[in-house]
């Protein structure tokens, strides 16, 4: 499906995640700002979370003095806006980071650290480029119980479930969640710990069982899920959530771009073989099709399965329906979403398990937690 079906407010927001060339091409091919609807752009910039790549690209247009792709004087300033208010964000979770980072060396557990700020380092390189929102943790199972402790005593409080919570409600949420969420009222940062990967435990069951050690911004150092690993749960997580924002599929974009010898088909084939063909497909077929991105042949392949043509279609419209509005708002809005989750894998006791979240725990559990 050509990128051109969707609006221009829409390409130029892929354009801006990819370099300012790429803005400057869309203006010469697509004619001035002038034509544009920039607060529909600036909307969509902020509900697909990319407002600080944005900001950075369009920003580097105007430095160059391009008349012809610079945006508008009051739109600039919006940009600054979102830029500085990016950096000091990230700045902000790496000093949170460190703080709990910290508290978990004293006792002697190492925690991966998923998303978020590892993407920063290993997508971009740079921080104040993405939007962070949160630390996501992946602790064993055994450990969840001494991390909740471990982050009290840093001044975090557990919001979800919340803190009063009956024990058998909690039972239940480990049961068939995957993380608590902790909040430190003070700072207002937002810690999530997972026990695994996906609510669904048939999903990636073993993540996490190897890991590799990197060193952030100012030399923090922690360990995160292998390369291969990563990149498998950035192409379910996305796919999990219809690809509804254009930040996942900016993060895999930018992964590849970072470094074009990193070995992608090796990372597809693996997928595949373990049974993930339709997710992997999806995501080839997203960024070929928006980012004009090339496939290695193990990712063409996935990408001529019908059911990864099926997801991407229901990300396309789950991505750009509703413009700027967020798919909760919308009728019917989480449809595609959630029909989508049967065919990321045809593995049995994950469909079973999908399923009976959506017959019973939607049913029942969600009206005791809502």
């Amino acid at each position: 499906m050509s990128l051109r079906r969707h609006s221009k407010e829409f390409r130029l927001l892929v354009a801006a995640t990819k370099s300012p060339a790429e803005i400057v091409r869309f203006f010469k091919i697509d004619g001035t700002g002038d034509e544009l609807n920039w607060t529909l752009f600036l909307s969509l910039a902020q509900r697909h979370r990319v407002t600080g790549l944005v900001a950075a690209n369009l920003l580097a247009v105007a430095d160059q003095h391009d008349a012809g792709a610079a945006p508008p004087e009051s739109i600039r300033r919006a940009l600054q806006d979102w830029r500085q208010k990016a950096l000091l964000l990230e700045v902000r979770a790496l000093a949170e980071l460190k703080t709990v980072l910290r508290a978990f060396q004293d006792r002697g557990m190492e925690p991966l650290l998923l998303k978020g700020l590892s993407m920063s380092h290993s997508a971009f390189d740079q921080l104040g480029l993405r939007h962070n929102r949160d630390i996501d943790l992946l602790v064993s199972e055994t450990e969840v119980d001494e991390t909740q402790r471990l982050l009290g005593g840093i001044g975090f409080l557990r919001v979800e479930p919340a803190a009063n919570a009956s024990e058998a409600l909690v039972k239940k949420w480990r049961d068939i969640k995957k993380d608590f969420v902790f909040m430190n009222p003070g700072t207002g940062a937002i810690v999530e710990v997972h026990w695994r990967l996906f609510d669904n435990p048939h999903l990636c069951p073993k993540a996490g069982a190897a890991s590799q050690k990197i060193v952030l911004f100012d030399q923090v150092e922690c360990n995160t899920l292998t390369d291969s690993e990563n990149f498998l749960y950035l192409c379910l997580h996305g796919g999990q959530h219809a690809w509804s924002r254009l930040k996942w599929l900016a993060d895999v974009y930018w992964l590849i771009q970072k470094d074009p010898y990193t070995d992608i088909d090796a990372y597809c084939r693996n997928a595949v073989a373990a049974g993930y063909g339709n997710a992997i497909g999806q995501t080839m077929i997203l960024l070929r099709d928006l980012y004009g991105q090339p496939l290695p042949a193990a990712g063409a392949d996935a990408a001529k399965r019908f059911g990864a043509r099926l997801l991407a279609l229901c990300a396309r419209v789950t991505m750009t329906r509703g413009e700027a509005r967020e798919i909760e708002d919308l009728w019917l809005g989480s449809t595609f979403k959630n029909l989508g989750h049967y065919f990321l894998t045809s593995k049995r006791q994950y469909l079973l398990a999908e399923m009976r979240d959506d017959i019973y725990e939607k049913l029942h559990f969600d009206a005791r937690i809502g």
